[in-house]
């Protein structure tokens, strides 16, 4: 029993059975990790007993399941967890670092894309938060954030744009990145939803412009929606995917033709 690859319910499958998987062997190891983490089918974990007993450990949960295989990075001083490399220091003093896969060309999107333009401006912001809060040493964090700046010259992205976004995060400190920042929303938010066309007009301007005109009705529930501004969002327009492939089914008698 499974599901398909891609599907929605995929990931959260795979998250339900290895927790099931991991707690039933664990429970019943005598060695166990001191710190064990698993990200669908990533894990991390801290082990202080002797590396004999770590291999064994290995061994046996193989063996556990038919199907369930793990590959394991065993270091005493660095290993890499997702998009994060942690290496231990000689004080025993835990240190991280971006991981970056040989493989990853950092293709982010082209600034010459059908996006909107608030959208394409929040990605070297985004990507710059994202090094501050991974990194832990500054000069590391100073250096990385240099290469990020040619990977968006590189995607066309405008100086001004990089030059903002990456400036502002150089002054931010790491436990300053990793506080959260939810803003308490006021009341109901209520989505103005249109699609995505670079000829549009700014909308957000335009209601922000005019939305006070609603006090001046005489109409009591006119006025009254005066407290609910709407959030400007954009969807996706079709694509040249979308009118090229057409995913109806049609029956064969829609096709025959009297």
């Amino acid at each position: 029993m499974g599901t398909a690859i891609g599907s929605a319910m995929a990931s959260s499958y795979a998250s339900l059975f290895m927790g099931k998987f991991e707690d039933d062997f664990l429970s019943q190891y005598s060695f166990k990790p001191d710190l064990w983490f698993h990200f669908l089918d990533d894990i991390f974990c801290i082990w202080s007993h002797s590396l004999e007993k770590l291999y064994t450990f290995i061994e046996d949960i193989n063996s556990f399941h038919p199907t369930i295989k793990l590959t394991a990075n065993v270091s005493k001083c660095t290993v890499s967890f997702l998009d994060v490399n942690v290496s231990l220091d000689d004080n025993n003093q835990i240190h991280t670092n971006i991981h970056v896969k040989e493989t990853n060309n950092h293709q982010y999107l082209d600034y010459s894309s059908c996006h909107p333009v608030t959208c394409k401006n929040g990605i070297p912001y985004s990507q710059g938060k994202r090094y501050r809060r991974i990194i832990s040493d500054d000069d590391k964090f100073n250096e990385s954030l240099q290469s990020l700046r040619v990977y968006f010259r590189d995607r066309k992205y405008p100086d001004y744009v990089v030059d903002n976004a990456l400036n502002k995060i150089s002054c931010m400190t790491q436990d300053e990145a990793l506080c959260s920042n939810n803003k308490a929303s006021e009341g109901s938010v209520i989505p103005f939803v249109v699609k995505y066309n670079p000829s549009l007009p700014n909308i957000s301007n335009i209601i922000r412009k005019y939305w006070d005109l609603l006090k001046l009705s005489s109409n009591c529930s006119v006025q009254n929606l005066h407290d609910y501004r709407p959030l400007v969002a954009f969807k996706r327009p079709k694509n040249l995917k979308d009118i090229l492939i057409n995913s109806n089914i049609r029956s064969f008698n829609d096709n025959v033709k009297c």
